[in-house]
């Protein structure tokens, strides 16, 4: 049974629908990671995005496009109050980021109650949910159209944005300029390309990018917002930013493999897996994914030191 879980097309298709919006906010933290900044305040910033994109779509009668680029604006907003602070103010980026998960969560519970009157979810007939994009002459195709055929547009745009993204910063001047911001500030700001400003480049458009995958997390599949609805997505598409290091094209496999534990970890209580259980499997993969980082390096460390000892012993 087990098995026969692990090859669902139904598994496969929600992975897939829960890897978008840690995806695209990966991508949203890595792009000012890459330019030295740790956005610790991710969470907050997505908690605010998924609010924003559902108050839209209810005041404007369930339009999902005013509501998605909504939430990209109020994670942009978010992000951009973060540069204020940690960038031309010279805060600590830690204590600011911090501080913006705990100032989102009480403004949005307080938001909550006192815009739609309850202190719990907010799910109104007005909300729609994203639409589900058929793929021509996908669905004839067992298991796989199952799987991917029927996405919503963020999903299709989302694996567009990953490898654009990854070639963006790798070959163009405006990406290199990220890169060098984040390992030599000094030389960007002798060729008077100032560290600040592309660092509030990055973090404003990195906000974007985590409104959007917040208004896939909050649109996609039961429209609606509800306090902490995030469960700490934030914090896991930080991680997965963290062990991707330098090679922003693993982000789209490291979110899939996250999203397929956390569903598979839902689907085996139907099976009598205890619930505590299932709920930590997938927290445990970001864990064993982040030893694997300096395990690599340890090992890549060590391989070089012994081809640099045969180099040196050939050549005597």
């Amino acid at each position: 049974m087990f098995l026969d879980e692990l090859l669902s097309a139904n598994l496969w298709f929600l992975t897939l629908q829960a890897a978008t919006p840690l995806l695209v906010v990966a991508i949203g933290v890595y792009l000012p990671l890459r330019a030295g900044i740790l956005n610790i305040g991710s969470e907050g910033v997505m908690l605010l995005g998924c609010f924003v994109t559902v108050l839209v779509a209810a005041k404007t009668g369930g339009n999902v496009v005013a509501a998605t680029l909504a939430g990209a604006f109020g994670g942009a907003l978010a992000c951009a109050a973060f540069a204020l602070l940690a960038i031309s103010l010279s805060a600590n980026f830690i204590v600011v980021g911090i501080g913006i998960n705990l100032v989102v969560a009480g403004l949005t519970a307080t938001a909550t109650v006192a815009l739609f009157g309850t202190a719990g979810t907010i799910s109104t007939p007005e909300l729609r949910a994203l639409p589900n994009w058929s793929v021509p002459g996908l669905e004839a195709v067992p298991w796989i159209g199952d799987v991917i055929s029927g996405q919503t547009p963020l999903t299709y745009l989302s694996w567009v944005i990953a490898p654009f993204f990854a070639t963006w910063l790798a070959n163009t001047r405006t990406g290199l300029t990220v890169r060098m911001t984040g390992s030599r500030p000094d030389i960007t700001d002798a060729m008077k390309r100032p560290a600040a400003r592309t660092r509030w480049f990055a973090l404003v458009v990195g906000g974007a990018m985590i409104g959007l995958g917040s208004a896939q997390l909050a649109l996609a599949a039961a429209p609606q917002f509800s306090p902490n609805m995030t469960s700490g997505r934030g914090f896991i598409a930080l991680a997965l930013a963290l062990v991707s290091g330098s090679r922003p094209m693993v982000l789209l496999p490291l979110a899939i493999v996250f999203a397929a534990f956390d569903i598979l970890g839902i689907n085996l209580q139907i099976v009598g897996l205890a619930t505590e259980l299932s709920s930590v499997l997938p927290y445990i993969i970001i864990v064993l994914l982040l030893l694997t980082q300096p395990l690599y390096k340890r090992f890549r460390s060590a391989t070089e030191k012994a081809e640099g000892k045969q180099w040196s012993c050939a050549e005597q």
